[in-house]
């Protein structure tokens, strides 16, 4: 998005200490992989490199999932990795640690991820998340 995730969604908010994680990669020069208008925006950063990043935010509480394979297909093939670590900084749920929902934010890692893996996230309003890829040996 030429004018930037914030515009995108409809300017300012107060977004949530993962929003504001996500918010942080989009200086970096960012591809649009879907969203909605003043609703929810996925983009990703790093595809010049082996390791991807992508990041959410979403105006209003949902679910989005993030397929692996739409970022995978867009590195450059000699920096595709066949298994990857994903670092994730999201929005906490109820299911959290209280020490997590007080932070207002929740970070873990996934290990052993192929290329076509999904991962479903549940954001807050004025949410977001941020996951990491990191190729594996």
């Amino acid at each position: 998005a030429d004018c930037g995730p914030v515009v995108f969604l409809g300017g300012p908010r107060d977004w949530t200490p993962a929003a504001q994680a996500a918010l942080a990669t989009a200086n970096a020069r960012i591809r649009p992989l879907r969203g909605l208008p003043d609703d929810f925006l996925v983009f990703a950063a790093g595809l010049d490199g082996a390791a991807p990043i992508v990041c959410g935010l979403a105006a209003g509480a949902t679910t989005l999932t993030v397929r692996l394979e739409d970022v995978w297909s867009l590195l450059p093939p000699d920096r595709r990795a066949f298994s990857y670590t994903c670092a994730v900084t999201r929005d906490p749920h109820a299911k959290d640690a209280p020490s997590a929902q007080a932070e207002g934010i929740v970070r873990e890692s996934i290990p052993n991820l192929a290329p076509d893996a999904r991962i479903c996230l549940d954001l807050a309003a004025n949410g977001g998340f941020m996951l990491a890829f990191q190729p594996e040996p």
